[in-house]
Parts: C-alpha cells; structure tokens; sequence
C-alpha cells in the first residue's frame, strides 16, 4: 500500500493528511467529521497518533531474546519508574537495538481502549497506533522543540527521549536544553503566533516556522523514523484469517445446517434400505426352511438357497441383488409395507406383500416398470379387513439377460 493516512482526534471530529511511503506529504491537511476520516482512510494504511502527554516514552534494557517474553517482563523492568499501577497501564515495545536495548511507550490502557472505540464506531480501524511525541524529528546528536499556540510544548532530546509538556511558557522549555549545546544542534518548530515569544531565545537554536497545522510534520517522522505501535500484546489486531471468516460466519452456518440435512437424510434412507434387507433375509431364510429342511444353521440365505436347489451362484446372487435393488428402490418408506414371502427363480421374482390398499400395489408396480430393464406385473390381490394383500411378479428383460 503506496499511501499512509497519519490521523489524530480532535474533540469534535478529527484531523488527517495523506502521505507516501517515504514520508512525503499529499494533499493538504484536512479537519472534519469521523465519517469523512472513514471515507479518506479506505485503501490506505491508517496511523493513528496518540496525544503525546497520555504517554511516557522511554527505554531500558531486558535480557531476553524473546520478542514476547521482552514485553512480558517490561512492567516490572519499569515498575519503579511509574506513579500508576503498572496493572492499569499498556506497554508496548520496538525492536532491540545492538546493544539489547528497547524502546518503550506506555499509555493508560482506558485511555487506549477509549480511542480505539471512539474510531470503531465509525467503523475505523487503525493499523498503527503511535504517540505524537515520536513524530518529533530526531537524530543523533540534536534536540528538537515543538511550540504550538495551546502552550503544549514537545521535546526530543534521543531515540527514546521524547516527552510532550502543557502550562509552559515557550521560553522555559530551553531550560531542558543542555547549557553548552550548539545552536545548529537545536531546532524549534513553531506556530507563527508564538514566533515573537522566542525572539530572545533566537541564538540558542534554529527555528522553523509551520506554515500550517503541525501534523504534517510528525506524520512524515513516524512513516520514516524509529516508531513504536501500541496495537501489542492485549491490544493486537485479530489474525486476517478470521477478519475474512467474519462476514462468511452465517453462510458458513447455512451450508453446515444443510450438511447435516443432507446427512441426516442418507442415515435415515440407509437405515429404511437396512431395515428392508433384514426383512428380505428373514423371508428368505423362512422359504430356506421349508425348501432345504436338511440345514440346521443359516448362514448367508440366499446362497444356501441356490446351493440347496442347484442354482447357479454367481449368476443367480447377481441378479437377485439388482432385482432386489430395484424392488427396494420403488417400495414406499412412508407407508407400512409387509414382506409375506419372497421366490426367486428363471431372473423372476415374486413378492407376496401386504400393503395398506391396492394404489400401494400400483404405485410399486410403476416404479419397477420405470426402472430399466425391469418389468412387474401384479398377478393376484386380496382384501384382508383394512389392508390389502397381493402377488407381484418381477421380470428381468431379456436383452439384460
């Protein structure tokens, strides 16, 4: 993403300017309503400065390795130095330097979460979450001084030694300046209101004048500068993977509902195909009695019933088993269907059933006709008190054969 929106908030509204990869500002600085910071900020990267006296910046020293366990340890390396309960406050980290030291911003974490809400009901997320006072341009060796007209005054004297101040006279803040420093090694950045307010101080550093808003400036000093973002550790953003699950969540629970339709269904059909394979059995197994008294343990029904009469085995369990398909296929699973007795010979099959009333037999017998090669014919029916009891016998074609 070529093009970065540096934005910090206003008590009504806020304040953005858009600026390239290397700092440079585009475009002018605008001020206005946080749904107009929405529409600005999409397809950019978005920093979000943080006032810079609602953070202490500083650094230390942490023997880990550990990126993690550095942040971890971080609270108590600076316990000492804070006045709130480190429980209360966030702490975020830059990477080491060669000499294993870390800078380190830390911030209220109220006064973040309020921030970070305050943009999310604009439907803005930042990220990046930086403090102002590391805007301030800095490099070795030099001061930098912000005056703006509010009596807020910035001060970076290092890398990590940055600190924003209020209820200072402009004059006073070169009090923090080191009494032998050379004024080209100073520089004061003012509002043109405040200019005369230097006059006096004009030797003991380099000033120069905003022509506009100051964030400009601070905004090409985060993008180019060492920085620290506070969105760590509690405060991280959520993985990309489940920012783009999100809007899915609900088409998502569609499909698994239909899935488990779906699969409810085939448990339900597999279960009725079973249920009608273990009545098949049985009949066969009663027509195996009565044919073969001889057998005193059934096994597998009907191949004992092809080896007792001679049949032929192979072909013969071959197309029982698809006429058998068939017949399982057109037998209504809705309605109470008796199987009475079944007879397999010559590639026919006769089923003695007793159903609820002659349409059954009718509906049966037309979805055998509509299987191919298969043909059914309903050769006797009985009424037997409420339901009916009839004889369907079912061919195989002879091309099939």
């Amino acid at each position: 993403m070529s093009e970065t929106l540096v934005c910090r908030l206003l008590e009504q509204g806020a304040q953005w300017v858009v600026m390239d990869a290397n700092g440079g500002q585009l475009g002018e600085v605008r001020t206005g309503e946080l749904n107009a910071l929405s529409v600005a900020a999409m397809q950019k990267h978005l920093i979000l400065l943080v006032p810079g006296a609602d953070v202490l910046v500083t650094s230390t020293t942490v023997p880990i390795k550990s990126a993690a366990k550095t942040l971890k340890a971080i609270p108590f390396a600076l316990e000492e130095n804070l006045i709130a309960d480190v429980e209360t406050q966030h702490f975020a980290i830059s990477r080491k330097d060669k000499n294993g030291s870390v800078g380190v911003a830390v911030i209220d974490k109220s006064r973040l979460e309020q921030l970070l809400e305050t943009l999310e009901e604009a439907g803005i997320e930042p990220d990046e979450v930086i403090a102002e006072s590391l805007g301030l341009p800095w490099s070795d060796g030099r001061s930098t001084i912000l005056v703006r007209g509010d009596n807020t005054i910035g001060l970076r004297t290092g890398r990590w030694a940055t600190t924003f101040l209020f209820g200072l006279q402009p004059a006073e803040v070169f009090e923090f300046l080191p009494k032998d420093l050379p004024s080209e090694q100073a520089t004061v950045y003012c509002e043109k209101a405040v200019l005369a307010s230097l006059e006096d101080h004009a030797d003991r550093a380099a000033v120069q004048l905003l022509e506009e808003s100051d964030l400009p400036l601070l905004a090409s000093q985060v993008i180019s500068g060492p920085s620290i973002n506070f969105l760590q550790g509690s405060f991280a953003p959520k993985t990309q993977l489940l920012e783009k699950i999100k809007p899915w969540r609900l088409a998502a629970s569609l499909l698994l509902a239909m899935l488990l339709t779906v699969f409810a269904r085939d448990v339900l059909r597999l279960q009725q195909i079973k249920s009608v394979r273990q009545s098949l059995d049985r009949q066969m197994a009663g027509i195996l009695t009565t044919t073969c008294p001889g057998l005193t343990r059934i096994v597998s029904p009907l191949n004992q019933l092809l080896s007792c009469t001679g049949g032929n085995a192979t072909a013969a369990s071959t197309y029982f088993l698809e006429t058998l398909s068939v017949v399982s296929a057109a037998l209504p699973r809705e309605l109470d269907i008796r199987i009475l007795s079944i007879s397999f010979a010559d590639q026919s099959m006769e089923l003695r059933l007793n159903v609820p009333d002659v349409a059954t037999l009718d509906n049966i017998q037309r979805k055998v006709n509509e299987a191919e090669d298969f043909s059914a014919e309903i050769q006797s029916t009985s009424q037997e008190e409420d339901r009916v009891e009839g004889r369907i016998q079912i061919h195989r074609s002879e091309a099939q054969a």
